[in-house]
C-alpha cells in the first residue's frame, strides 16, 4: 500500500498520472491517501519532527522576492518587467538545497499572501465605515457566520433563492448592499485575482500583457482598461489592482511607472455607486497604511471606478442601456464576468442552449483582437454553448475542464479567453 495511488488505490503509477483521474476518487484512494499521512504522522512523532510554523504572514512572498533577485537572468534585465510565475518555473534550483527550496518557497502560497494582506486590511476598512453608518449591524459577527455557512443574515437566501431560479437578484436596499459587500468581498475578489495569476496560457498571456503595459508606463501614461459586467461594488477592480501591485512588487524597477488602472463597472443596478466609491476609498486608505506596516509596497493608485447601466439579456445595438458597454469595447482589455452568466442563463442561450445571443454574443463578435474575458460562475452547463460560440468568432479559451484540477482557493467553475482573430 506504501506506493499505492491516492486517486485509484491501485500500485503502478502515480496520484498525478491516474488513468482515472478525471473519475471522483475511490474509496480504495481515500484509505490510502488517509494510511500515509497516519504514517507520516507516526514517522515525525517517533523523530522528533515538528510541522512547519510559518515565521510570517508573508513568509512565502518574502523568500519569493529574495530568490528572484538571486536568478542571473532576472539581475541582469533590472528596469524590465518580467512574470515571476514564468520565472520561477523555467529557473533551476538555486542556493538552496532541493529538499528545502518547496517548503521555503511556493509561488501560490506568495500570490496568497500577498492577496490577503491587502483584501484584510480593505475589509477592515469597510467594516469600519459601514458600523458608523449601520449601528444596529454587527459586522464583525456578519462576516465571521458567513465564513463558517452559520449565515444570520435572512437576504442571503433571497439571493440564493434567485440564482437557483436563474433570475436577476434585487439589489435596490442601501444596508443590504453593504452585508452583500462584505460578505462577498474576499472570495469574490480572490477567485479573480488567483485565476490572474494561474498557471495557463491565457493567464500567462493576460499578466504579459500587464506587464508589457507596465514597462510602457515608464516611458510615459499608459492605462489598463477593465470592464466588470454585473459587477455591482467593484470586485473585479479590487482584483485587477492587486495582480498590477504584486507585479510591480516583484520587479526591480527603478521608479513605478505611470499606469492607471480604469475599470468601468456595468451593471443593471445604479444602486452600486456609493459601494464601489468606498471600495475605492478604502483601497487608496489601505495602501498607505500597508505602507508602515508588514509588508514594503510601491505605491500604485488606480485610476478609479466609474459605473453605468447595462442588461446583458438584451443586445448591445438594440438598446439605449448598452450603448456605453458597446462604445467601451473600442479600448476595453480585460472583461469580467462574475457570478451573472448562470442567473441569467435563460436570457443568454438560444432556444436549444447550443450557442450564446444578446449581449454575450455582441461582445464575441465585436471586441477587439487581443481583448481578454474572464467568466467565473458557479455552475458549467453556460461553458459549452459559450466556447462554441466562441470558436466563431476567433476567440481561444482555457476553463476549468481543461485544466482537470482545481486552483487552490479559486474559483470552481471559469472559463479564460483572448480573441486572436476575427473570422
Amino acid at each position: 500500500m506504501k506506493n499505492n495511488c491516492f486517486h485509484c488505490g491501485l500500485e503502478g503509477h502515480q496520484t498525478s498520472d491516474c488513468p482515472k483521474r478525471d473519475e471522483p476518487q475511490t474509496a480504495e484512494g481515500k484509505e490510502v491517501q488517509k494510511a500515509f499521512f497516519r504514517s507520516r504522522k507516526e514517522w515525525n512523532r517517533k523523530h522528533g519532527k515538528v510541522k512547519h510554523r510559518k515565521e510570517s504572514p508573508i513568509e512565502h512572498y518574502s523568500n519569493l522576492k529574495s530568490y528572484l533577485l538571486h536568478i542571473p537572468s532576472f539581475h541582469h534585465q533590472e528596469g524590465k518587467f518580467q512574470d515571476p510565475n514564468r520565472l520561477f518555473s523555467q529557473i533551476p534550483c538555486p542556493h538552496i538545497e532541493h529538499v528545502r527550496l518547496q517548503k521555503a518557497i511556493s509561488i501560490s502560497k506568495a500570490h496568497r499572501e500577498f492577496f490577503n494582506i491587502f483584501i484584510q486590511k480593505l475589509k477592515s476598512i469597510l467594516v469600519s465605515k459601514f458600523q458608523s453608518i449601520d449601528h444596529d449591524v454587527d459586522y464583525n459577527r456578519l462576516i465571521k457566520s458567513y465564513r463558517n455557512k452559520n449565515d444570520y443574515n435572512p437576504w442571503t437566501q433571497d439571493l440564493n433563492n434567485a440564482v437557483k431560479k436563474g433570475e436577476p437578484a434585487d439589489f435596490s436596499n442601501e444596508q443590504k448592499n453593504r452585508m452583500y459587500t462584505l460578505q462577498k468581498l474576499d472570495t469574490r475578489t480572490r477567485y479573480l485575482y488567483l485565476l490572474m495569476m494561474d498557471d495557463n496560457i491565457i493567464a500567462d498571456r493576460l499578466r504579459q500583457m500587464l506587464l508589457d503595459k507596465l514597462q510602457q508606463g515608464l516611458d510615459g501614461p499608459m492605462s489598463v482598461n477593465v470592464c466588470s459586467i454585473g459587477g455591482g461594488p467593484g470586485y473585479e477592480h479590487v482584483a485587477v489592482w492587486i495582480v498590477l501591485l504584486f507585479l510591480i512588487n516583484m520587479n526591480k524597477t527603478i521608479e513605478v511607472p505611470n499606469v492607471k488602472m480604469n475599470t468601468t463597472v456595468f451593471d443593471l443596478f445604479g444602486e452600486w455607486k456609493d459601494m464601489a466609491q468606498s471600495i475605492e476609498n478604502g483601497l487608496a486608505e489601505s495602501i498607505h497604511e500597508i505602507q508602515n506596516e508588514a509588508i514594503a509596497t510601491s505605491i500604485f493608485q488606480s485610476g478609479g471606478m466609474s459605473m453605468k447601466l447595462c442588461d446583458i439579456r438584451e443586445s448591445l445595438d438594440s438598446t439605449k442601456i448598452n450603448k456605453d458597454l458597446l462604445t467601451s469595447l473600442e479600448c476595453v482589455d480585460i472583461i469580467c464576468f462574475s457570478f451573472v452568466i448562470h442567473e441569467n442563463s435563460s436570457f443568454i442561450l438560444t432556444k436549444d442552449k447550443s450557442e450564446v445571443q444578446g449581449a454575450i454574443l455582441d461582445i464575441l463578435k465585436k471586441a477587439r483582437i487581443g481583448t481578454f474575458i474572464v467568466f467565473i460562475d458557479s455552475n458549467n452547463f453556460c461553458w459549452e454553448p459559450l466556447k462554441t460560440s466562441a470558436k466563431e468568432y476567433g476567440w481561444e479559451f482555457f476553463g476549468a475542464s481543461e485544466r482537470k484540477c482545481r486552483i487552490i482557493h479559486g474559483p470552481k467553475e471559469y472559463v479564460l479567453m483572448q480573441r486572436m482573430s476575427k473570422q
